[in-house]
């Protein structure tokens, strides 16, 4: 099938005088072949499959052969879930690393436009059809899809400052906190990774700390860990169902063009869903949101004794979450709303920041890169640096 090549798509924000470069990538694709157990033995026949738990009563088996090229190799039953699908008992999936796969020796290099992506979905057609005689890249699935932004220049404390106030803010249009995740992973880190999930969706919203992450790793080289520090990496994990919405394209190649022409449109929009509260709000330390309040209800005490009092509860060392002050308010539900409408209106969020260190932060939709920033919140920003008395008042992308 061929493929339509499009000019380059990389991103490049000139951001107040400097050159920030935020590259949006695929960082993980995994394509699934159905069919019956002796085609799935006979495909994988030159390929040593292990049990990765040694009959454990475990249904899968993995090859790390083609790992060297960003390609692990599984197999293994189909849940009842895919059975009510598809009558199809096994199923043959690669968990591809698809800049590992175009650019094997450089560790720290991604696809970054839309040329050499559509050139890597044409050397993967010709590697299955190399290592799996009779198939091509179209009789697969796409079942998952990593859309990834790194965003590179931002201090570790602030990376930290951000996920804790990304674990307080309310999530909305079915997003949740991914519970399930935080409790099975061993050493889980709340300070250094923030995940959404939506389970109807089947879609993830994931903000974390990449250069800890690398530096977690044993295998990390000293070029990794440099290229990562200080990365904040955003990703939105699409599972089957979310992922077949994104391209209507009736071949596997063709939506896996379509999936990365549009990465950077759908981070956002998902983001806009997760956030649809607190996302063109920035963010102040308790000391000057008591003096912004006091500014903006202009003589209401009792407006300002509200507000402050919701805030003063997201201050606590426990750093509760906007939805369990609420759900633990007295006000009733429309009190609730209109309160932090007039945070919205304000142009600050409820939620503090945590270290007295950090009066401002910006807003996620200007770190993120999805909008500029308004003319108040450069305003309030200007403000607090010059009476912050010498101390740094941090702002992604230098100056204003």
């Amino acid at each position: 099938i061929p493929l339509r090549l499009v000019g380059s798509e990389m991103c490049i924000r000139d951001r107040l005088g400097g050159i920030i470069l935020n590259i949006y990538f695929i960082d993980t694709l995994e394509l699934t072949y159905s069919s019956d157990f002796d085609d799935i033995i006979k495909l994988t026949k030159n390929f040593k499959m292990v049990d990765p738990k040694k009959g454990a009563g475990n249904k899968e088996f993995i090859s790390t052969e083609l790992s060297g090229m960003g390609i692990i190799i599984k197999t293994r039953r189909s849940s009842k879930a895919e059975l009510y699908k598809n009558s199809n008992k096994y199923k043959l999936v690669l968990k591809i690393n698809p800049n590992k796969f175009y650019k094997p020796y450089m560790k720290t290099e991604h696809i970054s436009n839309i040329i050499e992506f559509c050139d890597m979905v044409e050397r993967l057609d010709m590697q299955i059809q190399y290592c799996f005689s009779g198939l091509t890249i179209d009789d697969f699935e796409i079942t998952r899809v990593d859309l990834t932004e790194d965003i590179h220049g931002i201090p570790e404390d602030k990376i930290t400052q951000y996920i804790r106030i990304m674990r307080q803010l309310y999530l909305t249009l079915g997003f949740h906190h991914n519970k399930k995740l935080e409790e099975n992973t061993e050493d889980f880190d709340p300070d250094s990774s923030f995940n959404a999930v939506n389970d109807s969706k089947k879609v993830e919203f994931v903000v974390y700390n990449k250069g800890h992450e690398v530096r977690s790793k044993k295998n990390s080289s000293d070029e990794q860990k440099e290229h990562y520090k200080d990365t904040m990496r955003v990703e939105v994990r699409c599972r089957k169902k979310f992922a077949d919405k994104l391209s209507e394209k009736a071949y596997t190649a063709q939506k896996l063009v379509e999936i990365y022409r549009r990465r950077m449109e759908v981070i956002r929009d998902v983001f806009d869903d997760v956030f649809v509260l607190n996302k063109d709000s920035c963010f102040i330390s308790p000391y000057w949101q008591k003096k912004q309040i006091k500014k903006y209800v202009s003589g209401k005490t009792k407006l300002g004794e509200k507000m402050n009092d919701f805030s003063k509860q997201l201050a606590h060392a426990s750093r509760p979450t906007m939805e369990s002050v609420i759900e633990n308010s007295e006000k009733c539900q429309r009190s609730v709303s209109k309160l932090l409408s007039k945070f919205e209106d304000m142009g600050v969020s409820s939620v503090p920041t945590s270290d007295k260190e950090t009066p401002f932060l910006q807003s996620l939709n200007t770190l993120f890169g999805f909008s500029p920033p308004s003319e108040e919140e450069k305003a309030l920003y200007e403000y607090i640096r010059s009476k912050s008395r010498g101390k740094e008042v941090f702002w992604y992308g230098g100056d204003l």
